[in-house]
């Protein structure tokens, strides 16, 4: 079951930063104590790194969304084109290790 997010924006870039001028709602969410503690060993402000980590979860659903309906739309991405895009966002694997250098 897929769940449909609001109709604020399609567009994962239009997600605001944490901290810019929005609202905020106090609500209480329930997270197992292993992530709490090692987030607060990141951090002091425990509610920023949590709206931070729901808004790169919603830009990555949106992201994923659009994936799926271009290739509905246009087909599967080709090997040279996912290629093209581990180039971009990784850099140059390196070939001895395989990693981006």
């Amino acid at each position: 079951m897929t769940t449909m997010l609001p109709r604020v924006s399609r567009d994962p870039a239009a997600i605001p930063e944490y901290g810019s001028d929005m609202a905020t709602k106090k609500v209480t969410i329930t997270i197992p104590e292993e992530l709490l503690e090692a987030a607060r060993g990141l951090t002091d402000n425990i509610s920023g790194f949590a709206a931070e980590a729901f808004a790169e979860q919603i830009r990555r659903e949106l992201l994923a969304e659009e994936m799926r309906r271009y290739q509905a739309e246009y087909g599967e991405f080709t090997e040279a084109e996912l290629a093209e895009a581990r180039h971009r966002l990784f850099g140059t694997p390196d070939e001895s290790t395989g990693r981006a250098g």
